[in-house]
Protein backbone atom coordinates (compact mmCIF):
# COMPACT_ATOMS: atom_id res chain seq x y z
CA UNK A 1 0.00 0.00 0.00
CA UNK A 2 1.22 3.47 -0.88
CA UNK A 3 0.73 6.46 1.43
CA UNK A 4 0.24 9.80 -0.33
CA UNK A 5 -0.09 13.20 1.31
CA UNK A 6 -2.93 15.46 0.08
CA UNK A 7 -1.77 18.46 2.10
CA UNK A 8 -4.10 20.84 3.90
CA UNK A 9 -3.14 23.72 6.16
CA UNK A 10 -0.28 21.94 7.86
CA UNK A 11 0.40 19.48 5.05
CA UNK A 12 4.12 19.74 5.78
CA UNK A 13 3.47 17.99 9.10
CA UNK A 14 1.86 15.08 7.26
CA UNK A 15 4.91 14.64 5.03
CA UNK A 16 7.19 14.65 8.06
CA UNK A 17 4.96 12.12 9.83
CA UNK A 18 4.85 9.75 6.84
CA UNK A 19 8.66 9.89 6.67
CA UNK A 20 8.72 8.25 10.09
CA UNK A 21 6.62 5.33 8.83
CA UNK A 22 8.14 4.46 5.46
CA UNK A 23 11.79 3.54 4.99
CA UNK A 24 11.72 5.07 1.51
CA UNK A 25 9.31 7.96 0.93
CA UNK A 26 8.70 8.90 -2.70
CA UNK A 27 7.80 12.56 -3.13
CA UNK A 28 4.34 13.36 -4.45
CA UNK A 29 2.96 16.68 -5.77
CA UNK A 30 1.05 17.79 -2.66
CA UNK A 31 3.93 17.28 -0.21
CA UNK A 32 4.72 20.56 1.58
CA UNK A 33 1.76 22.43 0.01
CA UNK A 34 -1.15 24.42 1.44
CA UNK A 35 -4.23 22.93 -0.23
CA UNK A 36 -7.97 23.34 -0.15
CA UNK A 37 -10.27 20.47 -1.01
CA UNK A 38 -11.24 22.11 -4.31
CA UNK A 39 -7.59 22.24 -5.39
CA UNK A 40 -7.08 18.50 -4.81
CA UNK A 41 -10.28 17.48 -6.58
CA UNK A 42 -9.53 19.75 -9.54
CA UNK A 43 -5.87 18.74 -10.05
CA UNK A 44 -5.44 15.16 -8.83
CA UNK A 45 -6.12 13.52 -12.20
CA UNK A 46 -4.62 16.23 -14.43
CA UNK A 47 -1.11 14.75 -14.44
CA UNK A 48 0.47 18.16 -15.13
CA UNK A 49 2.09 20.97 -13.16
CA UNK A 50 -0.63 23.10 -11.54
CA UNK A 51 1.55 26.16 -10.81
CA UNK A 52 2.33 28.76 -13.49
CA UNK A 53 5.80 29.83 -12.41
CA UNK A 54 6.17 32.17 -15.39
CA UNK A 55 3.26 34.34 -14.21
CA UNK A 56 4.87 36.92 -11.93
CA UNK A 57 1.46 37.93 -10.49
CA UNK A 58 1.35 34.49 -8.82
CA UNK A 59 4.75 34.93 -7.18
CA UNK A 60 5.13 36.70 -3.83
CA UNK A 61 8.66 36.30 -2.57
CA UNK A 62 9.07 32.58 -1.99
CA UNK A 63 5.30 31.91 -2.25
CA UNK A 64 3.54 30.66 -5.38
CA UNK A 65 -0.24 30.42 -5.64
CA UNK A 66 -2.82 29.40 -8.25
CA UNK A 67 -5.47 31.63 -9.84
CA UNK A 68 -8.25 30.11 -7.70
CA UNK A 69 -6.26 30.83 -4.49
CA UNK A 70 -6.92 27.31 -3.19
CA UNK A 71 -3.37 25.95 -3.50
CA UNK A 72 -0.03 27.49 -2.52
CA UNK A 73 3.62 26.59 -2.13
CA UNK A 74 5.83 28.35 0.41
CA UNK A 75 8.94 26.19 0.02
CA UNK A 76 9.99 26.15 -3.65
CA UNK A 77 11.89 29.44 -3.84
CA UNK A 78 14.36 31.05 -1.42
CA UNK A 79 13.19 33.96 0.72
CA UNK A 80 14.74 36.48 -1.65
CA UNK A 81 16.05 36.08 -5.19
CA UNK A 82 16.50 38.17 -8.34
CA UNK A 83 15.30 37.91 -11.92
CA UNK A 84 18.29 35.84 -13.01
CA UNK A 85 17.79 33.36 -10.18
CA UNK A 86 14.08 33.14 -10.97
CA UNK A 87 14.79 32.21 -14.59
CA UNK A 88 17.28 29.58 -13.45
CA UNK A 89 14.98 27.99 -10.85
CA UNK A 90 11.67 27.92 -12.74
CA UNK A 91 12.45 25.03 -15.14
CA UNK A 92 13.99 23.02 -12.30
CA UNK A 93 10.97 23.43 -10.02
CA UNK A 94 8.47 22.90 -12.82
CA UNK A 95 10.20 19.65 -13.79
CA UNK A 96 10.06 18.57 -10.14
CA UNK A 97 6.27 18.93 -10.04
CA UNK A 98 5.84 17.19 -13.39
CA UNK A 99 7.98 14.30 -12.11
CA UNK A 100 5.93 14.07 -8.91
CA UNK A 101 2.64 14.18 -10.82
CA UNK A 102 3.85 11.35 -13.05
CA UNK A 103 4.87 9.37 -9.96
CA UNK A 104 1.41 9.82 -8.45
CA UNK A 105 -0.21 8.85 -11.74
CA UNK A 106 1.89 5.68 -11.79
CA UNK A 107 0.77 4.94 -8.21
CA UNK A 108 -2.88 5.39 -9.15
CA UNK A 109 -2.61 3.03 -12.12
CA UNK A 110 -0.51 0.45 -10.25
CA UNK A 111 -1.94 -2.66 -8.58
CA UNK A 112 -1.18 -1.33 -5.08
CA UNK A 113 -3.90 0.11 -2.90
CA UNK A 114 -3.52 3.71 -1.72
CA UNK A 115 -3.97 5.55 1.54
CA UNK A 116 -4.34 9.27 0.98
CA UNK A 117 -3.77 11.38 4.10
CA UNK A 118 -5.01 14.90 4.63
CA UNK A 119 -4.98 17.46 7.43
CA UNK A 120 -8.45 19.00 7.33
CA UNK A 121 -8.77 22.76 6.85
CA UNK A 122 -10.62 24.26 9.79
CA UNK A 123 -8.75 27.50 10.40
CA UNK A 124 -9.38 31.09 9.40
CA UNK A 125 -7.48 32.50 6.44
CA UNK A 126 -4.19 33.95 7.62
CA UNK A 127 -3.89 37.71 7.15
CA UNK A 128 -0.48 37.02 5.59
CA UNK A 129 -2.15 34.99 2.81
CA UNK A 130 -5.37 36.97 2.27
CA UNK A 131 -4.60 37.74 -1.40
CA UNK A 132 -3.02 34.39 -2.17
CA UNK A 133 -4.69 31.54 -0.30
CA UNK A 134 -8.18 31.33 1.20
CA UNK A 135 -8.80 28.60 3.79
CA UNK A 136 -12.10 26.83 3.06
CA UNK A 137 -13.41 24.13 5.41
CA UNK A 138 -13.46 20.62 4.02
CA UNK A 139 -16.78 19.13 2.94
CA UNK A 140 -16.65 15.49 4.08
CA UNK A 141 -19.49 14.41 1.82
CA UNK A 142 -17.57 15.69 -1.21
CA UNK A 143 -14.53 13.73 -0.04
CA UNK A 144 -16.68 10.59 0.22
CA UNK A 145 -18.02 11.08 -3.31
CA UNK A 146 -14.55 11.75 -4.72
CA UNK A 147 -13.00 8.72 -2.98
CA UNK A 148 -15.85 6.55 -4.22
CA UNK A 149 -15.20 7.77 -7.76
CA UNK A 150 -11.47 6.98 -7.48
CA UNK A 151 -12.19 3.45 -6.23
CA UNK A 152 -14.53 2.83 -9.17
CA UNK A 153 -12.28 4.43 -11.79
CA UNK A 154 -9.06 2.70 -10.75
CA UNK A 155 -10.78 -0.53 -9.69
CA UNK A 156 -8.83 -0.97 -6.48
CA UNK A 157 -9.06 0.04 -2.79
CA UNK A 158 -8.28 3.73 -2.29
CA UNK A 159 -8.73 5.17 1.20
CA UNK A 160 -8.68 8.70 2.55
CA UNK A 161 -7.62 9.42 6.11
CA UNK A 162 -8.74 12.89 7.19
CA UNK A 163 -7.09 14.20 10.33
CA UNK A 164 -8.76 17.14 12.04
CA UNK A 165 -7.64 19.22 15.01
CA UNK A 166 -11.20 20.53 15.43
CA UNK A 167 -13.09 18.40 17.96
CA UNK A 168 -16.51 19.65 16.87
CA UNK A 169 -15.77 18.80 13.25
CA UNK A 170 -14.64 15.35 14.34
CA UNK A 171 -17.83 14.72 16.32
CA UNK A 172 -19.93 15.77 13.34
CA UNK A 173 -18.24 13.33 10.99
CA UNK A 174 -16.79 10.40 12.96
CA UNK A 175 -19.90 8.20 12.82
CA UNK A 176 -20.97 9.09 9.30
CA UNK A 177 -20.97 6.16 6.92
CA UNK A 178 -18.42 7.45 4.40
CA UNK A 179 -17.15 4.48 2.41
CA UNK A 180 -13.33 4.32 2.45
CA UNK A 181 -13.07 7.67 4.29
CA UNK A 182 -11.60 7.49 7.79
CA UNK A 183 -11.82 10.45 10.18
CA UNK A 184 -9.52 10.88 13.16
CA UNK A 185 -9.11 13.63 15.75
CA UNK A 186 -5.66 14.93 16.59
CA UNK A 187 -5.50 16.88 19.84
CA UNK A 188 -2.60 19.25 19.39
CA UNK A 189 -3.31 21.52 22.36
CA UNK A 190 -0.58 20.01 24.54
CA UNK A 191 1.97 19.27 21.86
CA UNK A 192 5.22 20.79 23.06
CA UNK A 193 7.38 20.71 19.92
CA UNK A 194 7.27 20.24 16.16
CA UNK A 195 9.14 16.96 16.53
CA UNK A 196 6.57 15.67 19.01
CA UNK A 197 3.78 16.73 16.65
CA UNK A 198 5.30 14.74 13.80
CA UNK A 199 5.83 11.72 16.04
CA UNK A 200 2.23 11.69 17.31
CA UNK A 201 0.83 12.16 13.82
CA UNK A 202 2.99 9.27 12.59
CA UNK A 203 1.50 7.01 15.29
CA UNK A 204 -2.02 7.95 14.23
CA UNK A 205 -1.32 7.42 10.51
CA UNK A 206 0.58 4.18 11.09
CA UNK A 207 -2.29 2.76 13.15
CA UNK A 208 -4.68 3.22 10.22
CA UNK A 209 -2.07 2.02 7.71
CA UNK A 210 -1.62 -1.27 9.59
CA UNK A 211 -5.37 -1.85 9.94
CA UNK A 212 -6.17 -1.49 6.24
CA UNK A 213 -2.94 -2.73 4.64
Amino acid sequence: MKIINLGGVGGCDITQAIQRILTVLPRYPYDWLLTNQSFIIRTLLDNKCFFNFEDKTKLHGKEVHVEEMDGMSVHDFPDSFDETEHKRLVPIIKEKYERRMERMNDALFSQESILFVRLSNNTETSKDWINRFHCIRDDYFKWAEFTKYLNTYFKKPIYLLIITTNEEEYRENRNTDYENVIVRFFDDKNVESTDQRHYLLSLLINDIYKKIN
